[in-house]
């Protein structure tokens, strides 16, 4: 009960992003810099620098400091970075946030 208890505001807290409605500004602002590249060669298709970044991932590298402390909203943000940086439209292989958000719960009460 207590898992639930912590996962069902998580989800709910995630889902509410989803219902906001598509801006493509900044997308529109973006592309035209990026225009030139040829995103087949994006590892991952994943590229930094076309994200607006809600948090500083490069800061999030494996190395443990007192300023890279992770809860639920600070993986939200890097979730929602790492989201925006995607630099084609396909979501085949990005993992969905309610899988993140499970396997969270599961990796917090298997310590």
């Amino acid at each position: 009960m207590r898992k639930f208890t912590f996962l069902a505001p998580l989800l709910l807290c995630f889902n509410a992003f989803a219902q906001q409605e598509v801006n493509s500004l900044r997308k529109n602002q973006i592309n035209p810099i990026f225009n030139g590249l040829n995103k087949n060669f994006v590892p991952y298709e994943v590229l930094l620098d076309f994200a607006m970044e809600f948090t500083n991932v490069e800061a999030y590298n494996g190395t443990l400091t007192d300023s890279t402390f992770v809860n639920t909203r600070v993986l939200g943000n890097i979730y929602k970075t790492l989201f925006m940086e995607k630099v084609t439209p396909n979501t085949q292989h990005f993992p969905l946030i309610e899988t993140i958000a499970e396997d969270w719960v599961t990796k917090k009460t298997c310590v």
